[in-house]
């Protein structure tokens, strides 16, 4: 299975799920994230740095606006999900998480507006694929 969460619920995922294989979708990570052997990056679908600078700045006042979430999921999907394969991110996710759980992580809380979210709807788009936020009721 398929999971979105945030860099925060990594300890409550790891208790919950010991053989959870963290992905993080974003440029950069914590160096405790580096430590870990549970860990396998996916910057390939991460935000662009020069962009989200951009949409901090132009936004700032209110990154969960409709005009915000539009640009941005724009840029999103312009600069990153186009230049990407479904096909190729499912098979990597399935072969980097072998028969274990995959968990899709960045910083957002699930309630914030975030990349992760979209990367999980266009990936829910594919015939069979049904990835959700982790919950800690989910298992």
């Amino acid at each position: 299975m398929i999971y979105t969460s945030y860099f925060g619920k990594v300890k409550k995922i790891e208790a919950a799920d010991p053989t959870a294989v963290l992905i993080p979708v974003c440029g950069k990570v914590g160096t405790w994230c580096a430590q870990k052997k549970n860990v396998c990056c996916l910057r390939d679908a991460a935000p662009r740095w020069t962009w989200w600078q951009e949409w901090h700045e132009k936004f700032k006042d209110d990154l969960e606006s409709e005009e915000s979430v539009k640009w941005y999921s724009e840029k999103y999907k312009t600069t990153v999900l186009d230049k990407l394969d479904r096909d190729e991110m499912l098979e990597w996710i399935a072969k980097t998480a072998g028969e274990h759980n995959a968990y899709l992580l960045c910083y957002e809380t699930p309630e914030k507006f975030c990349h992760r979210h979209l990367l999980a709807a266009w990936l829910n788009e594919k015939p069979g694929v049904n990835i959700q936020e982790w919950q800690e009721n989910t298992m």
